[in-house]
């Protein structure tokens, strides 16, 4: 993401009940702050000022776990996949190690 550049001052009545109702019908934190030009943090702060319990599974709910693990399975990173997926790795990383998949060390990967 580039530069921040909003504040929750900043942030309309309006526009909090938008980011309330996209969060609700499924968009993640992260989703929200690119789509508002602010943080994760900042969304998920705002959300519980708002009294909406935030949950850490709303990505990890939309994954196909079978993807990411043969994505894994063929060689791409945990960043990689999280581009491709438009999420973060850490999702990534959360869902393979949920499904038992061994997480490889940057020096398993072939140098290119």
């Amino acid at each position: 993401m580039s530069h921040l550049t909003r504040t929750h001052k900043e942030f309309s009545e309006a526009e909090l009940q938008e980011i309330v109702s996209l969060y609700q019908a499924g968009k993640t934190t992260r989703e929200l702050g690119e789509m508002f030009k602010v943080s994760k943090n900042t969304i998920g702060r705002l959300l519980r000022e708002q009294g909406v319990e935030i949950t850490r599974s709303k990505a990890q709910a939309r994954l196909n776990a079978k993807k990411v693990i043969s994505m894994y399975e063929d060689g791409l990173t945990s960043t990689q996949i999280a581009k491709q997926l438009g999420v973060g790795a850490q999702v990534i990383l959360r869902c393979l190690k949920n499904h038992g998949v061994k997480i490889k060390s940057r020096w398993d990967y072939e140098q290119k």
